[in-house]
């Protein structure tokens, strides 16, 4: 005699089979973390840089690449006016009056003045399409984020300064005229801007951002 099938479900439990996404074991099994808001992994959100990847852009390195033009600007403005008595023959009536009287061993004062000039042309623009070059080298570089542009215009900056420092304290010519007061206060502007640059440069989050484009 056969026994008639037992219909009557297991006791002393929960029952054998449970519809999909009913029960705690179920909840625990699709989510063992517990319902979570916010990231995966139920923090709070994290920066592009939390877990290793890229820094963004500090605000202090645009305001680096900003000064490099304001820099660029002042130092233009400066070397035109100091073109401007070469233009004008200023600096030629200048060079006249101290040639005439002076021994120049049989050279005429007109051929002394001629080569004077020339040098002085020469000592004026050379320098200044030298550190136009320099100049665009460091901000395009730094629009590329390259560590080299900041060290080169480290580099530019206190030479810079330095020159123009002596400049100031030596050339006394320059008070003796509206252009070179003129000059005198661009100088002073520049050199200001200059070393505001300096302190950017030197910024830990700017050095920080440039790091990590090191190779």
């Amino acid at each position: 005699m056969s026994t008639p099938p037992n219909d009557t479900p297991p006791t002393g439990g929960s029952p054998q089979w449970e519809a999909p996404g009913q029960g705690a074991g179920n909840d625990a099994a699709a989510n063992p973390y517990g319902q979570q808001s916010g990231s995966k992994f139920g923090t709070e959100a994290y920066s592009a840089n939390a877990y290793g990847g890229p820094v963004e852009e500090p605000q202090k390195y645009s305001l680096l690449k900003t000064m490099t033009l304001v820099s660029f600007g002042l130092y233009l403005v400066s070397g035109i006016f100091g073109l401007i008595p070469m233009f004008t023959g200023e600096a030629e009536d200048i060079a006249r009056e101290q040639l005439e009287g002076q021994d120049l061993g049989g050279v005429s004062v007109d051929d002394a003045l001629a080569m004077g000039m020339a040098f002085s042309w020469v000592f004026i623009l050379v320098p200044l399409v030298i550190s136009i070059v320099l100049y665009l080298l460091v901000y395009f570089g730094l629009k590329g984020n390259k560590g080299w542009a900041r060290v080169l215009g480290i580099v530019m900056a206190i030479i810079g300064l330095l020159l123009t420092i002596g400049g100031l304290l030596f050339d006394t010519a320059m008070f003796s005229s509206a252009i070179g007061m003129v000059a005198l206060v661009i100088s002073i502007a520049w050199a200001a801007a200059t070393v505001y640059w300096l302190v950017l440069a030197f910024n830990s989050e700017v050095t920080g951002y440039l790091q990590q484009f090191k190779r």
